[in-house]
């Protein structure tokens, strides 16, 4: 673990030891299964905040495009800032649902 880390930029040195609450000194005492506790629950929440800021684009946004096929679709959104991004949809069920997995990119 320690060499992985040792490996990478200072700047995902950095990024990971505050995503994870941890110094270097905590973190080169970390034995295997515990940084990979902390590392999954990073990586988790990590996710979680993405769905989050999606969701809220979402509430300010106004669909301009929109791609579709059968069982999949992507909306392409702007909204009153002027941001754009591409949500992506699956149809299950015949409705149409948010699709946080990407599997239509």
């Amino acid at each position: 673990m320690q060499e992985h880390f040792s490996k990478l930029a200072p700047e995902a040195k950095t990024k990971m030891l505050g995503s994870m609450g941890l110094t270097d000194r905590q973190l080169q005492q970390l034995d295997g299964r515990t940084f990979f506790i902390n590392a999954m629950t990073m990586r988790d929440n990590e996710q979680k905040k993405e769905k989050t800021s999606s969701l809220e684009l979402l509430e300010t946004s106004k669909i301009i495009y929109i791609e579709q096929n059968d069982s999949s679709a992507v909306l392409y959104i702007q909204d009153d800032q002027g941001h754009e991004e591409k949500v992506p949809l699956i149809r299950e069920k015949n409705l149409w649902k948010l699709d946080f997995y990407g599997s239509n990119e």
